[in-house]
């Protein structure tokens, strides 16, 4: 059977969390991706270190919630949105409204999420992506 397949129909991710006690809590805080461009094979060393972190603590009995993130903040999807619109800072406020930039950015720094929650579950990363922080 498919591990990935395995740990999903047994819940193994939540039952690791849900099953150490409460009053034993390992906190580790990751710098979230921003979701405005592709993962890469250079994503995936760090996510390893990091899991691999979690579930020894975890073994350790620790309870170890792992809350997924997206980065939002400014320059990375700034200079994204400048790019797929062709302009540049000055722009802003003249060639396009402050609201339609604004609204392009709020679209553009989700634009791959998709792409990061499959390469997120493909590598087996145990993060709960449901109710993330942004």
């Amino acid at each position: 059977m498919d591990i990935l397949k395995f740990w999903e129909e047994r819940e193994i991710f939540r039952r690791s969390v849900d099953e150490r006690p409460e009053d034993n809590l390992f906190v580790f805080y990751e710098g979230p991706p921003t979701a405005n461009a592709r993962p890469g094979i250079h994503h995936v060393l760090p996510r390893v270190l990091k899991d691999l972190i979690n579930r020894y603590r975890t073994m350790q009995g620790y309870r170890v919630s792992r809350k997924a993130g997206w980065d939002t903040h400014g320059l990375p999807v700034e200079l994204g949105v400048e790019k797929d619109l062709g302009i540049t800072k000055e722009d802003i406020g003249s060639t396009i409204s402050i609201e339609d930039y604004n609204k392009a950015c709020r679209t553009n720094v989700m634009k791959y999420k998709g792409s990061w929650e499959d390469i997120t579950e493909k590598m087996g990363y145990w993060v709960d992506m449901n109710l993330p922080y942004l």
